[in-house]
Formats: structure tokens, C-alpha cells, sequence
């Protein structure tokens, strides 16, 4: 199981740095056909307009580091998550460094849908930390 988990984390890894340096094949390979990103604003955009977007130099990662990712699987699915720091170029705009979670579902199957490599499936990605100064001890109550 530690085997898997760490093969995951590598293909994840190998996946960050493919979109840094726009290596758009090895990029194609590991989002599923029927990838979707959730950007931080809420948008959703498929495998080839995210891809597109890279390749095209629209969205350009200057910086992906990513910290500790947790695994957890069940029934070919990885489900993963980490916080990481980032820097990026959005269509000609660079934005300062930030940190933010990700999570992503990854899949064993080829695009026709059979068990094969691992696939990104969803990218629900940057989930921006709230700062303690949000926080109010009335967020905190619970609901009845």
C-alpha cells in the first residue's frame, strides 16, 4: 500500500513539473479525457482548455512546490491532497507567490475507460487558506 501511495505522489510530482516547463505530451498523458479544473474563482475548465491555456503560455507556472501529499485509496481511486506554494502568470498578469490545498482524484484506466495508468480525473485545486483574522468565534458555532 505505502508502494502505491508513493508511485501516486510521484506521478503527481511528474505531473507538476510537466505544466511548469509546458511539457504538453507528458501533461496529455496523465489528465483523463474527461479532466475538469475548478480554479480558485469557481470556473470550471475541461482537459483541453486547461491544457490549451499552458501550452498556449495564458497560464504559466513560474513555481509548484508542492509540501507532504496524502493518499488515500479505495477501488483503483486515489483521492490526494497537499498544500503548496505557487507563482503564476495568468494571462500576462504575475501574481505574487501564495499557498493554497489541492485536491485531486486520480483514477487507474486508459481514456476508453478500462484499468490501465493513472489518470487525473479532478483538479479541485487552491483552496486558499483563510487567515485567523476571518475567523470569528461565531463561525465557530455549531449548528443545530
Amino acid at each position: 500500500m505505502k508502494a502505491e501511495a508513493d508511485h501516486i505522489r510521484d506521478v503527481e510530482r511528474t505531473r507538476l513539473r510537466a505544466l511548469i516547463e509546458s511539457d504538453m505530451e507528458t501533461a496529455r498523458q496523465l489528465h483523463a479525457v474527461d479532466f475538469q479544473l475548478i480554479t480558485p474563482s469557481g470556473r470550471a475548465l475541461s482537459k483541453d482548455e486547461y491544457l490549451s491555456a499552458v501550452a498556449d503560455g495564458h497560464i504559466r507556472y513560474v513555481l509548484w512546490q508542492p509540501g507532504s501529499i496524502g493518499v488515500r485509496m479505495h477501488d483503483g481511486v486515489a483521492l490526494i491532497r497537499y498544500r503548496a506554494q505557487l507563482e503564476v502568470v495568468a494571462s500576462g498578469h504575475h501574481g505574487p507567490a501564495f499557498q493554497c490545498w489541492h485536491t485531486d482524484a486520480y483514477e487507474k484506466r486508459d481514456d476508453a475507460g478500462r484499468s490501465s495508468g493513472l489518470k487525473l480525473l479532478k483538479s479541485s485545486q487552491c483552496h486558499r487558506p483563510v487567515s485567523q483574522h476571518q475567523i470569528s468565534k461565531r463561525s465557530l458555532q455549531p449548528v443545530d
